[in-house]
């Protein structure tokens, strides 16, 4: 990263963020990710922005397959299922509502034998 003093050559065209989008096909988040993580030459954020050399993006884009950048990171907090949930196709809103209602009916019948 370069202070927020540094300026570059005249000459250099720089993009922003959203021109960089458009330019490469990814989307927004990734671009920033690789970016910070050096993989984009010419990405530079000097005033809290990034910035990209459109030569450089332009070529990068060229170069790199789709199929070798970084895949999309699992977040650490999801923890793993224990099967107590159904995870099945048939799962869906409209069943799960008849069978709370079934339950909410079977309990008003108890309590009304009572």
């Amino acid at each position: 990263m370069r202070g927020a003093d540094y300026h570059e050559p005249l000459g250099i065209e720089r993009v922003s963020i959203s021109q960089a989008v458009q330019i490469s096909g990814l989307k927004m988040r990734t671009l920033q990710n690789l970016a910070a993580q050096g993989a984009i030459p010419g990405a530079a954020k000097p005033a809290g922005r990034w910035t990209f050399d459109i030569a450089q993006l332009r070529q990068w884009a060229r170069q790199t397959p789709e199929n070798t950048l970084p895949c999309r990171k699992i977040s650490s907090f999801v923890t793993a299922s224990t099967g107590g949930v159904s995870r099945s196709p048939d799962a869906s809103t409209a069943n799960l509502y008849m069978s709370v209602l079934n339950q909410r009916v079977g309990q008003k019948r108890k309590q009304s034998k009572r």
